[in-house]
C-alpha cells in the first residue's frame, strides 16, 4: 500500500445533508495542508452548514476559504475558534463525493482542501490579503534627503493609490521588499491592513421592471386630482402590463427613456426595480428533437449486454470499428438511466469534440444536458456547476474535469476515446480521468463504459485478464467497407534521391488516380525536421549505445 497522508483522518458519513446540528463542524482548508481542522459555529449559523458548503475560516493570522466536510469531534479543548461565514446558500457537492475526494487526496497524495478547490468550478474562493496605504507621515517624507530612493519609490508608487502586498512587490525587487515594507511600517511610511480578496465567480444578476400591485388605485387618484400620465409613462405601464416584467436593457430597447423616468414612476410607486438571477447558457440555438435511428444488431447486442448489469459495478471495454456509431450506443444507454431517475456523465478528450457529442445529446434529451470543460466562461461553468449540484440536470458531457460533476445518484459513466492521452491531467492537480472514472464508478456501485476503436494497453489488459468485460462492434454501419491501408517499406527507396526518396511510385500513381478523377488528397506529415532516434539506412535498426540501450 501507498503512503497515505490521512493515515490518522476518517470521515463522518452519518451526517444529514441538510444540516449539521452541531456547534462543531470539520473543515478541510484551500492550502497545502494534510490535516483538517475543527470550528465552531455561532447559533445563528448551525442550521446552515451543512457538507460541501464553503465556510470562511481564521486559520493563523490569515482568513482563508474551508470546505464543510463533516461533523466535528466532540472537543473539550479551549480555544476552538468560530467560523466567519458560510458562504453558501446551497452546498457546491453531496456527501456521497467525500470518499470519492478521500480517495483521490490519498491514490495522489494530494491535500484535501486544495483538491476539493481543483474539483469546483474556479473563482469561488476568497482569501486575505494585505493592502499598502501611504500615510500622513510618510507623505510628508517623499523626496527627502533622509530616505533612501528604494523607499522614495515605494511611496511616490503609494501616493497614486494603495496597493496590495503581492502588486507593490511586483514592482519593486522582491528579494529585500519584504524587509524594507516592515522596516517601512515600523517608522510609520505606510500602515498595512487586511482585506478579502477573491470570489470573482458567482451568480450573474440582471436588473428586472414590473408594475407594482398598487399601480391600480395610485392611478385612480391621479386621473381624480385631473394629473394624467406622460406618454412614455404610459407606453411603458402598458408594456409591463402586457409583459408582466421585462429586463431594464430590453425596455430601453422598445421604449427610449431616460433614466430618470424610472427613478420618478419608482418614487409614485408605479413601478418597481429589482434584480434577478439570469442563466448564461453555454449552448446557443436551440437543436431539433431526433430519436428516430435504428440499431444494428451488434449495437443492440452491446446495449442488452451492459444492461443486465445495471444499478451495480460493472466496468465494460467497448472496442468499437471506427465508423461503427459508438455514440448511439451511448445514447440508449444514457436513455435508460435517465428513464430511471439515474444521472449519467460522459466524458470525451478534447474539447473540440463536446459540441457535436452535445448536440446528440441534446437532440434526444432537450435540455437536460450539461456541458462542463474548461473552455466555458467561470460563469457559465458556475451555473452549470449549480444547475447539476441542485438536481435539474441529470446528464453531464465533458472533457476531463467533468469526472467531478456532483452527482449523487450516479447510474452511468462513459469515457470515449478512452485511450487518449488527453484524459491526463499533468498540472496542478494531477490525474487520469479514466481511472478517476472506473473509481467514481465503483464507489457509486454504476457501469462504466470505456469506449475506444484503438483499446490502451491497459484497458486491453484488463479485459484479457476478466477485470473488464469486453463488447465488441465489428461491423461499420450500413455494412460499409473499412479502408484499404497499404504499408511500404521505405527501405527499399532508400538509394533513391530528391522527392522520390519518400513519395514512392505506389503513392505517386495513387495520387495521380485521384486527383484524376477531381477527388482531393490529404498527405498527414508525422513532426516535421525532427527525429527521435538515428535509423541505420542499410537494415533500419536504431542505433544504440554499446552500454546500455539508449
Amino acid at each position: 500500500p501507498r503512503y497515505s497522508p490521512f493515515k490518522n483522518y476518517s470521515f463522518s458519513l452519518d451526517l444529514k445533508i441538510m444540516g449539521c446540528k452541531s456547534k462543531y463542524i470539520e473543515v478541510a482548508i484551500t492550502l497545502p495542508v494534510f490535516n483538517t481542522y475543527t470550528y465552531k459555529t455561532a447559533d445563528e449559523l448551525k442550521n446552515a452548514a451543512c457538507v460541501g458548503k464553503r465556510v470562511l475560516v481564521p486559520f493563523g493570522n490569515r482568513i482563508v476559504t474551508g470546505y464543510i466536510i463533516g461533523q466535528g469531534r466532540d472537543t473539550t479543548r479551549d480555544g476552538i475558534k468560530f467560523i466567519i461565514d458560510i458562504l453558501d446558500r446551497t452546498p457546491l457537492f453531496p456527501v456521497s463525493m467525500l470518499p470519492f475526494f478521500k480517495w483521490i487526496a490519498n491514490y495522489y497524495i494530494q491535500h484535501l482542501g486544495e483538491l476539493i478547490k481543483h474539483a469546483l468550478p474556479g473563482g469561488l474562493n476568497l482569501y486575505d490579503s494585505a493592502l499598502i496605504t501611504i500615510t500622513k507621515k510618510g507623505e510628508g517624507c517623499l523626496e527627502k534627503e533622509f530616505i533612501t530612493p528604494v523607499e522614495n519609490m515605494i511611496l511616490a508608487i503609494l501616493a497614486k493609490r494603495p496597493h496590495l502586498y503581492k502588486e507593490l512587490t511586483k514592482k519593486i525587487d522582491i528579494n529585500f521588499s519584504t524587509f524594507l515594507i516592515s522596516k517601512m511600517e515600523n517608522k510609520g511610511y505606510i500602515s498595512r491592513e487586511k482585506v478579502i480578496k477573491g470570489g470573482t465567480t458567482g451568480p450573474k444578476s440582471e436588473k428586472y421592471i414590473r408594475l407594482t400591485k398598487s399601480l391600480a388605485v395610485i392611478q385612480d387618484k391621479r386621473e381624480n386630482k385631473g394629473k394624467k400620465l406622460s406618454s412614455i409613462r404610459k407606453k411603458i405601464i402598458d408594456i409591463l402590463a402586457d409583459k408582466n416584467e421585462l429586463p431594464l436593457k430590453e425596455l430601453k430597447k422598445i421604449v427610449q427613456f431616460s433614466p430618470s423616468t424610472i427613478k420618478l414612476m419608482e418614487r409614485d410607486m408605479q413601478v418597481e426595480v429589482f434584480k434577478k438571477n439570469i442563466y448564461r447558457d453555454p449552448f446557443g440555438e436551440e437543436i431539433e428533437p431526433d430519436t428516430d435511428f435504428k440499431l444494428t444488431d451488434e449495437q443492440e447486442k452491446v446495449i442488452s449486454t451492459v444492461l443486465r448489469f445495471k444499478k451495480s459495478y460493472a466496468p465494460f471495454l467497448l472496442a468499437g470499428v471506427s465508423g461503427s456509431r459508438q455514440t448511439q450506443v451511448y445514447v440508449r444507454l444514457a436513455a435508460d438511466a435517465l428513464k430511471n431517475n439515474l444521472s449519467v456523465i460522459i466524458l470525451v478528450p478534447e474539447i473540440a469534440l463536446i459540441s457535436q457529442t452535445a448536440k446528440r445529446f441534446r437532440s434526444c434529451f432537450n435540455n437536460n444536458v450539461a456541458v462542463l470543460h474548461s473552455g466555458l466562461s467561470a460563469g457559465e461553468k458556475y451555473d452549470q456547476w449549480l444547475r447539476i449540484a441542485s438536481g435539474r440536470i441529470n446528464l453531464v458531457i465533458g472533457a476531463r474535469s467533468a469526472v467531478f460533476a456532483p452527482f449523487d445518484n450516479l447510474g452511468l459513466i462513459i469515457v470515449d476515446e478512452e485511450h487518449d492521452t488527453s484524459f491526463k491531467q499533468n498540472d496542478g492537480l494531477c490525474y487520469n480521468a479514466r481511472d478517476l472514472a472506473i473509481v467514481r464508478a465503483k464507489q457509486n456501485d454504476c457501469v462504466v463504459l470505456l469506449g475506444s476503436a484503438t483499446p490502451s494497453i491497459q484497458s486491453y489488459y484488463n479485459a484479457a485478464t476478466n477485470k473488464y468485460s469486453k463488447v465488441s462492434i465489428t461491423k461499420r454501419v450500413e455494412q460499409r467497407s473499412l479502408p484499404e491501408i497499404s504499408v511500404i517499406d521505405l527501405r527499399a527507396n532508400k538509394n533513391a534521391r530528391g522527392v522520390e526518396r519518400f513519395i514512392t511510385q505506389k503513392l505517386y500513381d495513387e495520387m495521380k488516380k485521384t486527383l484524376a478523377r477531381k477527388e482531393q488528397v490529404l498527405l498527414f506529415l508525422n513532426q516535421r525536421g525532427f527525429a527521435s532516434h538515428p535509423v541505420c539506412a542499410a537494415c533500419g535498426e536504431s542505433l544504440k549505445c554499446g552500454h546500455c540501450s539508449i
